[in-house]
C-alpha cells in the first residue's frame, strides 16, 4: 500500500491525514486552490 492509499481511496486517505493534523478541507482548499490561483493571477481570489 502506498502513502495516501487506504479505505475510501487515495483522496479520502489524504483528507484523513490532514484532519488528524487538525487541518481540514478549508485549509487544504486555501493552500492548494486559493494560493495557486493567486500565484497565477486568476480572478476571484
Amino acid at each position: 500500500m502506498s502513502p495516501g492509499e487506504g479505505k475510501g481511496g487515495d483522496t479520502e486517505g489524504v483528507r484523513r491525514f490532514w484532519r488528524r493534523l487538525g487541518l481540514g478541507d478549508e485549509w487544504l482548499r486555501a493552500v492548494c486552490h486559493d494560493n495557486g490561483a493567486r500565484l497565477f493571477g486568476l480572478p476571484g481570489t
